[in-house]
Parts: C-alpha cells; sequence; structure tokens
C-alpha cells in the first residue's frame, strides 16, 4: 500500500480502505480496491475484525475522458478530435475550411489571444478543450469589360458575405 495510506490494523476492529475522496491519480478516477490483481468481484472497502493474516489490495483506476468543442462560425475541420484522455498521442488540430473566408487563427483553452495557426494538444493533458476559429472576410477585384461603354457606382472590390448587390454591366 502506498505511503499514507493503512499499513496495519488490529484483531477485533473494523478498518475502513481509503475511498476515492483520498485517492488521487492526475486523469484518472479511482474505481475501488480490489483483492486481486485482475480487479474482479466486489470492490474491498473495508478489513474486517475478524481479520488475522496480512492482506494486500490493488487499487482500480479508470482513465478518464475529455471533450473537445469547436466553435467553426460555418467553416469545417475534417478529423480534428472531439476527444481525448492522457494517454492520447500528441495531436495538432487540422485548421478550418470556409468558402470566401481566410482562417486567421484559433483562441480558446490554453491559447493567447485569436491569431494561433497551430494548436497541439500534448500526450499527458488533461481537461475538456474548446476552441474557436478566426476568419477574415476574403477581398475580390471586380472587372468590367463594358466593351466601350460606361457605368457609373460599380464598385471595383466585393467582400463575399457583405450584403447582394444589383450591378449594372
Amino acid at each position: 500500500i502506498d505511503s499514507g495510506n493503512i499499513v496495519s490494523y488490529n484483531l477485533g476492529e473494523e478498518t475502513a480502505l481509503p475511498t476515492a475522496g483520498d485517492m488521487t491519480r492526475k486523469g484518472y478516477t479511482f474505481g475501488g480496491w480490489y483483492d486481486n490483481e485482475n480487479l474482479t468481484g466486489t470492490p474491498v472497502t473495508v478489513i474486517g475484525s475478524n481479520e488475522t493474516e496480512n492482506k494486500e489490495y490493488w487499487a482500480k483506476w479508470t482513465i478518464n475522458s475529455y471533450t473537445v468543442t469547436y466553435a467553426l462560425d460555418g467553416g469545417a475541420a475534417e478529423g480534428n478530435p472531439s476527444s481525448y484522455n492522457m494517454d492520447t498521442d500528441t495531436f495538432t488540430l487540422q485548421n478550418p475550411t470556409r468558402s470566401g473566408y481566410t482562417f486567421t487563427g484559433w483562441s480558446g483553452t490554453d491559447l493567447t489571444g485569436e491569431s494561433n495557426m497551430t494548436v497541439t494538444v500534448e500526450k499527458g493533458s488533461i481537461g475538456d478543450r474548446s476552441y474557436t476559429a478566426h476568419w477574415r472576410c476574403n477581398s475580390y477585384t471586380v472587372t468590367y469589360a463594358l466593351d466601350g461603354g460606361a457605368a457609373e457606382g460599380n464598385p471595383s472590390t466585393d467582400n463575399l458575405g457583405a450584403g447582394t448587390e444589383t450591378r449594372q454591366h
């Protein structure tokens, strides 16, 4: 038994084993004590008052799963995970795409600012994560072939998403 846990018990006294509130392991949840290394059967919570031999118990740990959420504002990012755990290999987010826009970076968990072009989650990380994609609207040049005519007021650039205009040609 690890340091700080019960190391002895007395005949005639029931002795409680440490509980989930007493046990910690980064990235895992304590699932109880078992009297066999296969972690089968019913978890043991107390050493009975009539026990007269040395005891050995194994802790059961279940790895925690964490969620990863994305706010893509109309974009799409294929291949980015929706969950991970601390044993997941290091991964780097795929940057999203959005028609008519240029991706300018991520903001979110453990990031500073909104222009993070590369987001890597290291193996051993824990906790839910949330990331937001940021965009710049593309500007396009509009060229008119008037074939000798004239048109006043037609714009020379247009931004996708800036509204619909009727143009005379």
